[in-house]
């Protein structure tokens, strides 16, 4: 399973319109601010097992544990966990395996940080020991897999764009996985259309 977060609009206003009521100083009171999803995508299927949606202002890290959350009360069974550097956190470690049982594998690469004195850098090795073991051993193969939520982040935006509708947190999810689910459902009909048509072809020859 992947984890990652993208941004929607709650407003379809165009670019113009909200330039114009910048201009004039009303654009907070017209224009609604963005929300950002964070998805908990199945990497072997690119289904989307669980979502959370919240204001703009929430960094990353923080709607790691709700996702997963989310996605344990679904009943899926989870053996990996997989995130970009934006979920780099000791915390995160604990919260996976807290969460989704003490077998869940993470793969969450560590920040390399730097030390400046002097005109000299060095970097020094993360703190914690889950940081640790990925800055010295960390399973590039696994991580491979993390772009496939990325796929599902296009998928979602090619078909509905970057606005969500909903009016509430309890209802932009519900709209995001439901155009996901109805796409991937048309997708996997016109697959085994295709699948039909060129067994029958091979049948015919």
């Amino acid at each position: 399973m992947a984890v990652d977060s993208t941004g929607f609009s709650e407003s379809n206003a165009s670019r113009h319109f909200v330039k114009r009521l910048r201009y004039f100083g009303t654009e907070d009171r017209v224009v609604r601010d963005f929300a950002k999803a964070t998805f908990a995508a199945d990497t072997g299927s690119l289904a989307i097992v669980s979502c959370d949606v919240t204001d703009s202002h929430h960094a990353d890290i923080k709607r790691f544990a709700p996702v997963l959350e989310l996605a344990r009360d679904t009943g899926v069974n989870v053996t990996k966990v997989v995130a970009d550097k934006g979920y780099d956190s000791e915390q995160a470690h604990v919260d996976a395996r807290g969460i989704l049982g003490a077998c869940v594998k993470t793969v969450i690469p560590a920040r390399e940080t730097e030390t400046k004195l002097a005109r000299q850098a060095w970097r020094t090795v993360p703190k914690g020991w889950f940081r640790r073991m990925m800055y010295r051993d960390l399973d590039k193969a696994a991580y491979a897999l993390r772009c496939l939520v990325e796929t599902v982040n296009s998928m979602v935006k090619r078909k509905m764009g970057d606005v969500v509708y909903g009016k509430t947190p309890a209802s932009m999810p519900r709209e995001i996985v439901r155009v996901h689910s109805a796409q991937h459902e048309a997708s996997d009909r016109f697959r085994a259309s295709e699948d039909m048509r060129v067994s029958s072809k091979l049948n015919k020859s």
